[in-house]
């Protein structure tokens, strides 16, 4: 994230973690968290995205509002820097299911992807990244630890359509241009 997203979109880019299940949100949670601790970052905090409760290892039961520390209503506003909160306070939203599709948040430029994407679900999953910012978002980062890009680009297909015109005479154009308008 600090390498490749920190300083896009002039500091306020942000990433998504998609992960395979909940259990997996939470121990990416813990050790993004460890991560941030252990070297004194202050510049970057992550929060966890998913529904109900995770049996956990180290304390037991936990949802999203125990990890993130305050009610799960608030995760989206509160990575998105919607008012009352700063959009500087999160940067990275690790998300199990939730919020992978259908998310809108101009701000995010890098997914990171640990989980099979297959069909819709990874042309929505992934076009959480398409949303822009005039004049600001050039660029996307997609760093995909499961999915060969063949997979993805097949996954796509259905969606893109090219049309291929031949060049023309411009006046061509300009003369069929005046028989319509007639």
């Amino acid at each position: 994230f600090r390498a490749h997203t920190a300083k896009e979109l002039d500091g306020r880019a942000k990433a998504m973690v998609v992960t395979e299940s909940r259990p997996a949100a939470v121990k990416y949670k813990r050790a993004i968290d460890r991560h941030i601790a252990e070297h004194h970052l202050t510049d970057i905090r992550a929060l966890v995205a998913f529904s109900g409760t995770v049996e956990d290892d180290v304390e037991g039961p936990v949802t999203e509002s125990t990890l993130n520390g305050f009610p799960e209503s608030q995760t989206a506003k509160r990575f998105k820097g919607e008012d009352p909160y700063s959009p500087g306070d999160y940067q990275v939203l690790i998300v199990a299911e939730k919020f992978q599709t259908g998310f809108d948040e101009p701000y995010l430029h890098t997914m990171f992807v640990d989980k099979p994407l297959k069909g819709l679900n990874a042309v929505q999953t992934l076009s959480r990244l398409n949303r822009t910012i005039p004049g600001l978002k050039r660029s996307t980062f997609v760093l995909d630890f499961r999915n060969d890009a063949e997979d993805i680009q097949a996954a796509f297909q259905p969606y893109y359509e090219a049309k291929v015109v031949e060049p023309t005479n411009a006046n061509v154009l300009y003369d069929l241009r005046g028989r319509v308008m007639a």
